[in-house]
């Protein structure tokens, strides 16, 4: 993977869409800038979807507080990967608990390795997690997820894409601006089509090698401490 600069965006996606210098379109947040921050958007979203915790993967580390139940999830969260809290020295993945189950967490009793707490996600733009029984005490957690793409906003501002997938973003800012311009964007958008299709392929094959185990959930059900580790 190598950096590529906003200035490089920029002078590519003018290339791609045959306007060279700035005029009608201009280098700014509201201009240019605008497209290819849209294009790194979307192309992290179709990476993550793509490649997952291969791709890219962030920590958020809090400590849980005995009875509390709602937890502030990461503002730049994209994709949730997992949680784990640390209970008598060993860590543990938690497991997710539907809204059918609300009321059967609620009534249960957190007990360190008796009986751990479970999560659901409520809403992202509440960005909040919920575990439930609420932990009976401070306990050491972490956050697993995927991050949204950071925003350009500096000339020297860039991004890191692998196998040169930055190509994306400049296509995308380049038919945004076609577009405004009432210009036909049809071969840009077919080069556009095809790469979402590649990306998509990438998603249905990933890690066809060695796929995700199958979970035992009955054992789990159980709530043994080995069912975590």
């Amino acid at each position: 993977m190598a950096a590529v600069t906003l200035t490089t965006l920029r002078a590519r996606a003018r290339q791609r869409a045959d306007m060279p210098v700035a005029g009608f379109i201009e280098d700014s947040a509201t201009g240019i800038d605008a497209f290819i921050n849209e294009g790194a958007q979307k192309l992290q979203e179709l990476l993550v979807k793509a490649y997952g915790e291969s791709f890219i993967e962030a920590v958020s580390s809090f400590s849980t507080v005995a009875g509390t139940t709602d937890y502030a999830l990461p503002t730049d969260m994209l994709a949730f990967y997992g949680i784990d809290l640390a209970i008598s020295g060993m860590k543990f993945n938690l497991l997710p608990y539907s809204r059918t189950e609300t009321g059967l967490n609620e009534n249960q009793t957190a007990s360190g390795l008796g009986t751990k707490p479970r999560y659901r996600l409520v809403g992202m733009a509440t960005g909040v997690i919920r575990l439930l029984p609420a932990p009976d005490a401070v306990y050491a957690a972490r956050l697993r997820y995927a991050p949204s793409a950071t925003l350009l906003v500096n000339a020297g501002d860039s991004v890191n894409f692998p196998n040169g997938w930055e190509r994306f973003i400049v296509i995308y800012a380049a038919i945004q601006m076609l577009a405004k311009e009432e210009s036909d964007t049809r071969t840009l958008q077919a080069m556009l089509d095809k790469m979402e299709f590649e990306l998509a392929e990438i998603a249905q094959r990933r890690n066809a090698d060695q796929p995700h185990s199958v979970v035992d959930i009955e054992s789990v059900g159980q709530d043994k401490p080995s069912d975590y580790i």
